[in-house]
């Protein structure tokens, strides 16, 4: 008996866009984008600065100073701070992540002055009391041990240091050592080589227009902009180059009833021409629940809940990864089904209801991720940084509709090949036998 046809995939066919917008050179070089969305009486802002390549003792207090900037100004404390931001009807925080920091604040449109206010503030006159580095010092210490019994952080960490052995994204959380001894004069001098780094960027989005919203974010913050461009910085990472090669890696984990697998490889920029087949191509793999490796592992073999790829973009390169976890009993079988779905995807590409399933889920996924302001402000900042244009989106909105299958093919074949992934396995021990019969095998302690 022949099986029921396969409905037609509905495409979408909204485009996005952006609307009207603005672009400013503010002082000290920050290039501030302004987009007017009329529909929600709000701004969004976001304010992103790369971040130097750290050593170790910086990246202790980066962890800290991720915690403390909001600590307390010169007007001031902590609670007092919180409050002023809780009275306009919005939020203020602030994230330092691996290799960029970024200020996410909104309020009410009104009060858009009083909110830039507060953030000049911040910038200005964050005054990291002694009280406050101790106790955020500790809980970050705190923070830090937890994270390192949870196997998906030990994984990460593992790849990481497989696929940049060399550089700054190859090292991993900082000591709770290294953490204990940050010091509050340390983070007063770190708060301008942070937030006065050159290569800032800026986005608003809201009910405003955009140019008048770009002159409000000058008068504001301007002054900051230009001191701090004065000051001296350190060097950014170097761009990645290819991960070396080398064995599968088991990382022993005694005792542990799952396996956790991590594979990662180059993927292309967001600015390269294969970027949108590039985009189609990991999600058939693995970026939807209807995708290959999905239907394999998950539906046909059993062998794990939720095995997904995705692509990751850092200042100095993009990666390709592969996540999954998998019982113990079942490791090698796993990855030999990854490995297959991989070559198989590379050597053959996709079908055109793949494609189009892909292609579906990528554009409505970007409408949604843009419908709001804090969205569509994120997404910005993001491609901001990357150097890309404020109209990027929409270039990439109609290059999702006009890439071709045989584009698809070629993305799968430069993004997916299996000789171009590493893999760490963090696991118990007792799977190395079965893991060696794949292959070359290199066995570490966590």
């Amino acid at each position: 008996m022949n099986a029921p046809a396969r409905p037609p995939v509905p495409e979408v066919t909204a485009q996005f866009r952006l609307g009207e917008w603005a672009e400013a050179t503010l002082p000290g070089g920050v290039v501030g984008w302004a987009v007017r969305r009329a529909a929600v009486p709000l701004v969004e802002l976001r304010l992103a600065w790369p971040l130097p390549a750290a050593a170790a003792e910086q990246r202790a207090a980066l962890a800290v100073l991720d915690e403390s900037v909001l600590g307390g100004t010169t007007k001031r404390d902590r609670a007092e701070l919180a409050g002023a931001v809780q009275r306009l009807g919005g939020y203020l925080s602030v994230e330092v992540g691996r290799d960029r920091a970024v200020l996410r604040a909104g309020s009410l449109a009104e009060e858009l002055p009083a909110l830039l206010a507060l953030v000049g503030e911040v910038l200005h006159d964050a005054q990291y009391p002694e009280g406050v580095v101790a106790g955020d010092r500790r809980r970050v210490a705190e923070e830090i041990l937890l994270a390192r019994s949870q196997p998906r952080v030990l994984a990460g960490e593992a790849l990481d240091r497989r696929l940049h052995p060399r550089h700054p994204y190859g090292q991993g959380l900082p000591s709770p050592s290294a953490v204990r001894r940050v010091r509050a004069e340390g983070l007063r001098a770190l708060h301008r080589t942070v937030f006065g780094h050159p290569g800032a960027r800026l986005v608003l989005v809201g009910d405003w227009p955009p140019a008048e919203a770009l002159a409000r974010v000058e008068e504001a913050l301007g002054p900051w902009f230009a001191e701090a461009a004065t000051q001296p910085t350190l060097a950014l990472p170097e761009p990645l180059g290819a991960p070396p090669a080398g064995p599968l890696a088991l990382v022993r984990r005694a005792g542990a009833v799952q396996s956790t697998i991590r594979i990662g490889g180059p993927a292309p920029r967001r600015a390269d021409a294969s970027w949108p087949a590039t985009v189609l191509a990991n999600l058939a793999f693995g970026g939807l629940f209807s995708s290959r490796l999905v239907e394999n592992l998950r539906e046909r073999r059993g062998y794990t809940y939720s095995p997904h790829s995705g692509i990751e973009h850092r200042l100095a390169g993009s990666r390709f990864l592969v996540a999954l976890d998998v019982a113990t009993e079942v490791t090698a079988p796993a990855l030999v089904e990854v490995a297959y779905e991989l070559g198989r995807a590379a050597a053959l590409g996709f079908d055109a209801d793949e494609v189009a399933d892909a292609r579906r889920y990528a554009l409505g996924s970007l409408l949604l991720a843009t419908a709001t302001g804090g969205g569509l402000a994120g997404s910005l900042i993001g491609q901001a940084l990357d150097g890309l244009p404020a109209d990027y989106l929409e270039r990439h909105s109609a290059a999702l509709q006009a890439v071709e299958p045989d584009a698809v093919r070629a993305a799968a074949r430069r993004l997916l090949a299996p000789a171009g992934q590493r893999t760490v396995v963090l696991g118990d021990p007792q799977v190395a036998e079965e893991l060696s019969a794949l292959g070359p095998l290199a066995v570490a302690d966590r």
